[in-house]
């Protein structure tokens, strides 16, 4: 949506500055992502008023592990109802019966009629796939935790199941995942209280996708892209800990020796939990290391591994980035 063009401008840039960085890591990437799913699905789970903290957070980390590996482009009615059924093992299909749902407004809302729900699921999920929908991933991603609270299929876990797709669908483009706090609750549900009756108000269950949102929905949008950046620049905040540095060795030889010295500041590194990445400049018996660990840490290897090597003349140690 053209109203949100400058949020998902910031959201791409912060993704593209953040992977064109000299600094970027794959592997640290994957881990505070993984961190952050963690966090998104223990609060998803904490939202709930029915949490057990136990049996139902891990029926929910067992449904994301399932959809990451199962999930690709394939979204669809089975697939959506195989991720329901592994947040709550009742939700083999949609429902039979009309719900009523209480929110936290103490307003009680029903959810689409059982005979409309495949109808309303198909419209979704063919606006989330259809590819002449211009919609940034990170827009989609909200419209269907947002519509698909709407249609309410499932009998149970509603939430954890559109929240979890949510994050899915992020997770699959590169996004890293939203979390929303247990300390959010309140206005989380409020906005998608508001959310719902502008929609009500503005079309019914006519037409979901109408260019003409209501305010309520348009606020829910915002704060889900508010959320992403959000999570980018927890991602981001890792990488200001990165460090580069420069290792000029002297030693007598073709250069070969700096393959030890590599592999000696590699093990140090990892060993303590930091990431490390290298590359070599033979001619010029340079070691170039980016990693978090203090300079400290990569100095005191280097003189450990250099003390008890006659033909290791010295080195020198250069902090290339602060």
């Amino acid at each position: 949506m053209a109203f949100f063009a400058r949020k998902i401008s910031e959201i791409d840039d912060s993704l593209s500055n953040l992977r064109e960085s000299c600094l970027y890591d794959e592997g640290l990437t994957r881990r505070i992502t993984a961190a952050l799913i963690g966090d998104s699905l223990s609060h998803s789970d904490a939202i709930e008023e029915n949490s057990s903290s136990q049996v139902t957070l891990k029926r929910l980390e067992e449904a994301w592990n399932f959809a990451v590996v199962n999930i690709n482009e394939d979204l669809s009615h089975s697939s959506i109802c195989d991720i329901a059924a592994k947040v709550e093992p009742i939700n083999h299909s949609y429902r039979t019966d009309n719900v009523l749902i209480p929110g936290f407004d103490r307003v009680v809302r029903s959810g689409v009629r059982p005979i409309k729900i495949r109808r309303e699921m198909n419209n979704l999920i063919y606006h989330i796939k259809d590819e002449s929908n211009q919609d940034a991933p990170s827009l989609k991603a909200a419209e269907i935790s947002l519509y698909g609270l709407f249609i309410h299929p499932f009998q149970d876990g509603n939430g954890r199941t559109f929240r979890l797709l949510h994050n899915l669908l992020l997770y699959k483009n590169g996004i890293p995942p939203v979390v929303i706090r247990k300390s959010e609750k309140r206005p989380y549900k409020m906005l998608i209280a508001a959310a719902q009756d502008g929609f009500n108000e503005r079309v019914g269950q006519a037409d979901m996708f109408s260019a003409n949102r209501s305010f309520g929905e348009m606020n829910y949008f915002g704060f889900m892209l508010d959320k992403v950046q959000e999570s980018i620049e927890e991602l981001s905040g890792r990488y200001t800990k990165f460090r580069m540095y420069d290792v000029e060795c002297y030693f007598k030889g073709n250069g070969k020796q700096l393959h030890g010295v590599r592999e000696m500041l590699r093990r140090g590194c990892t060993a303590g939990g930091w990431v490390f990445k290298s590359s070599l400049d033979l001619p010029k018996r340079t070691v170039r290391v980016v990693t978090d660990a203090p300079f400290g840490i990569v100095n005191s290897n280097m003189l450990n591994y250099t003390k008890d090597r006659s033909w290791f003349k010295g080195y020198e140690l250069i902090k290339r980035r602060k």
